[in-house]
């Protein structure tokens, strides 16, 4: 299952879909970016691990040119930081990976919101920005129920969340050759819900994970989220 901290996504608050003439519409927006983000978040990390490694190598040189205790704690402490500048340039370069070579995921249904007992079928396409596939690759996915609960403990905000109920759906191939990326099935909301709950501090969200992977592109999951009624079939 891909990870449950996607909570920036419209700060975890449900998305209305746009309306198009095959249904309604959902795109990941993790996976849109424009130029001013790609700019602004490569001069973040660049200007942090100019810093840290900047206090490293001091450090380091210090304890080299002296070896003792005194240098080797704020060696250590500092070392840190700059192991979390790496991280982050990892992440991000793998981030400008999967943007660089798919466009955002997104999802079509024919009818919404969602009703209990309701069985619907939903349509998922990811276009490669450039050229096709040279391998094969797979698609696989995930519908899950799960309550999210946020609360403060003393001074601090603590975010919870608990699987209500989770189906693996079929795996589907990605032949050679492929343009855009797609994949079909149907999808049944438990009769017993529950129904979705949209408040600030307390959300019971169902959801769909679908995750691409092609051979020379990172594996990446697209998150959709949907509004279930209390209204029953």
């Amino acid at each position: 299952m891909s990870k449950l901290a996607t909570e920036k996504l419209s700060k975890g608050r449900l998305i209305s879909p746009e309306r198009i003439p095959e249904g309604f519409l959902w795109v990941d927006v993790k996976g849109s970016w424009s130029t001013a983000e790609v700019l602004l978040s490569s001069l973040g990390i660049l200007v942090y691990c100019s810093i840290s490694f900047s206090f490293f190598a001091g450090w380091l040189f210090s304890f080299l040119a002296t070896p003792s205790w005194g240098p080797l704690l704020p060696l250590l402490f500092v070392g840190m930081f700059a192991a979390a500048g790496v991280g982050m340039i990892w992440k991000g370069l793998r981030w400008l990976r999967i943007v660089t070579k798919f466009y955002p995921g997104e999802v079509v249904l024919t009818s919404y919101p969602l009703r209990l007992g309701e069985t619907f079928r939903l349509r998922f396409r990811r276009p490669l920005r450039r050229g096709y596939t040279r391998s094969l690759g797979e698609i696989t996915a995930k519908w899950l129920c799960y309550e999210w609960v946020q609360y403060l403990q003393g001074t601090d905000i603590e975010t919870k969340t608990h699987i209500l109920w989770e189906q693996d759906l079929p795996l589907m191939t990605v032949s050679t050759g492929t343009q855009v990326v797609t994949y079909e099935t149907k999808l049944t909301v438990l009769p017993e819900g529950p129904p979705s709950l949209d408040a600030q501090h307390n959300q019971v969200r169902w959801e769909i994970h679908i995750s691409v992977d092609v051979p020379g592109i990172p594996k990446d999951t697209a998150l959709f989220r949907f509004e279930v009624t209390p209204e029953a079939v």
